[in-house]
């Protein structure tokens, strides 16, 4: 047997019992050995056995750091990794679930508050091949942002389709029960007696309108819509101005005030403000206790009305002038200008443009606030006397002849700049309400005015709105153009008829309210207030030459109608007031 001569490689460790020798090692740690037995020859030829002793500390220590790095390394990477997820999970579910719930109990405590859409939709930037960045938004790419933009659409359309009377029907069934469970849908809740300002808003000449319009009459009527709505938003107090139903051309807004209990507690506070005075000390503390011990039924004893709360001469003016600016916005709105030379509204008549036609009555009061229906349909909105009267109101402008009709109740609470503007035209007794009504009326026209030269943007406008002051009565130009035609002399001849006919004596009182009649046509020819119909130089030949079909033209389309009114009543009972009229120094009111 032949074996291989070796030279064994010098050692980190031979074992002693092997004859080898032991080398000094700096490194005392224990040592992870490998032993091998190798056969070698050994010098004097004879067959041995070499046992080696591998050291592989280095390379074990060596794995075990990398191994302690690869499990670092996946921690760090675990724990990023959790990080991200935890992030997104914040960002895509609980956040949007948080603001669900935010939503939802906002709603439920208030359901006209309002919700920033676009605070909901992400944005992302794209950057032009100029270096311009422009935003638009995201399509909305998770479910739960689709949910909160859902949620947030069907509070924004709840809000639009149930308005101010429907917000305690809502907050009812969104809310918690004492028992911490959610009730079942009921919207039969009992309603709640508010105070508010009523407005109806009419577009005449209904009938034909969808005659000749057909199917664009819808086009229309919203046109229409819009310029009210807007109006009535921009110039009610406090966003307190809003509509609150449509029912086909006539719109019912509402400038809410309050609750009846909170109405009448701020107004017994401001009656109490100021404090008695005993001995020469006030008594403060006693006053403040005062103020919250009072009970509700000892305000249902006060004797409340509207017109002395703080601030209601501006809360009026302002819902006064939203519905004269909307009277002045749909014969300015650029959607609204198609109509006026459309042939299918020329009714015959192709020299006249078309203008739509707008009737508006108010009144001030309380009413019940609530929902009328059933499970299957339900409306939400206000009833009682004021909002009949308002609707009365509206009505008798036909009658009356004139765009704009208020209640006593109404222009009792407008400013003393306002209350000059509004001409008292008749008192009635009304179906409903015990007490004689004074009638009045802003004298509103469209006939002559061009409202396009007083068009603003609608910064401008809400700026106007914001800055509102009672002088605005005498420094506005849409408010002085639509009425431009009433003079101081036309105010005097038409007071004095009118005080003639309540009097009673009616022979009198004919002949001045004539005279008032011819005196507002005058006035129209002179300041040259006549629309495109008529020719100057064929109209000053006419008048010169007597022509009597002339003169009745101008004195039915630009004479004052609450004159031709009284006239006309008086002249069908001939002349001889009823026993009624003298008893009650009015008239009934025929028209609703």
């Amino acid at each position: 047997m032949k074996f291989l001569e070796i030279d064994v490689p010098e050692m980190d460790y031979c074992d002693p019992s092997l004859g080898g020798n032991v080398l000094n090692s700096p490194d005392i740690r224990p040592k992870i050995t490998n032993t091998t037995t190798i056969p070698v020859i050994t010098e004097n030829g004879t067959l041995g056995n070499v046992t080696l002793v591998v050291d592989q500390s280095f390379e074990l220590r060596r794995f075990a750091i990398e191994s302690l790095c690869i499990q670092i390394f996946f921690m760090a990477f675990s724990l990023s990794l959790m990080m991200i997820l935890r992030r997104d999970t914040k960002k895509y579910v609980l956040r949007p679930l948080a603001r669900l719930l935010e939503i939802v109990s906002g709603y439920a405590s208030n359901p006209l508050s309002e919700i920033s859409h676009e605070s909901l939709v992400p944005k992302k930037t794209n950057i032009d091949d100029d270096g311009s960045q422009d935003d638009e938004e995201e399509i909305v790419k998770y479910e739960t942002e689709q949910l909160l933009y859902t949620i947030t659409k069907i509070t924004s359309l709840l809000r639009q389709c149930w308005g101010v009377a429907g917000s305690s029907i809502i907050s009812s069934n969104l809310k918690r029960n004492e028992e911490k469970s959610l009730q079942v849908f009921n919207p039969i809740v009992p309603g709640r007696e508010v105070h508010a300002i009523f407005g109806f808003v009419g577009i005449g000449d209904w009938g034909f309108l969808l005659r000749a319009l057909s199917n664009d009459v819808m086009i229309l009527i919203n046109d229409i819509a819009s310029v009210v709505h807007s109006e009535v938003a921009r110039w009610g107090l406090e966003d307190k101005g809003q509509c609150n139903k449509n029912i086909g051309p006539v719109f019912l807004m509402v400038f809410r005030i309050g609750v009846d209990e909170d109405v009448r507690m701020k107004n017994w506070k401001a009656k109490n403000v100021i404090f008695k005075q005993t001995d020469e000390n006030v008594d403060i503390q006693k006053s403040h206790r005062s103020l919250w011990s009072i009970e509700t039924a000892d305000l249902k004893d006060d004797d409340f009305h509207l017109r002395e709360l703080p601030g209601i001469q501006k809360f009026a003016d302002r819902a006064a002038i939203a519905m004269l600016k909307a009277y002045a916005g749909i014969h300015r709105d650029k959607y609204l200008k198609q109509f006026i030379d459309d042939a299918r509204l020329a009714n015959g008549n192709s020299k006249k443009p078309f203008y739509p036609k707008m009737t508006i009555g108010l009144d001030a009061g309380s009413a019940m606030e609530g929902a009328v229906g059933s499970i299957y349909k339900v409306d939400a909105t206000y009833l009682g006397r004021h909002v009949n009267m308002a609707s009365r109101m509206q009505s008798a402008c036909k009658q009356f002849g004139v765009s704009f009709l208020c209640s006593n109740d109404f222009q009792q609470l407008l400013s003393p700049e306002a209350k000059k503007k509004f001409r008292h035209v008749d008192t009635c007794t009304v179906k409903g309400v015990q007490k004689p009504q004074p009638i009045y009326t802003y004298d509103a026209r469209k006939i002559g005015v061009d409202f396009f030269l007083n068009v603003r943007d609608p910064q401008t406008a809400d700026i106007e709105a914001k800055n509102y002051s009672p002088k605005i009565w005498n420094t506005d130009q849409d408010l002085l153009c639509m009425r431009r035609h009433v003079t101081t002399e036309f105010e005097e001849k038409f007071s004095i008829g009118r005080d003639l006919y309540l009097a009673g004596n009616w022979n009198k009182a004919v002949k001045a309210l004539q005279e008032a009649d011819e005196q507002m046509t005058q006035d129209a020819i002179d300041n040259d207030n006549l629309d495109d119909g008529f020719d100057m130089i064929e109209l000053e030949s006419s008048l010169a030459a007597n022509n009597t079909n002339i003169i009745k033209r101008l004195l039915n389309e630009y004479g004052d109608g609450p004159s031709k009114c009284l006239i006309d009543y008086i002249k069908e009972l001939n002349y001889v007031a009823p026993a009624t009229f003298k008893n009650e120094g009015c008239r009934a009111l025929t028209s609703k």
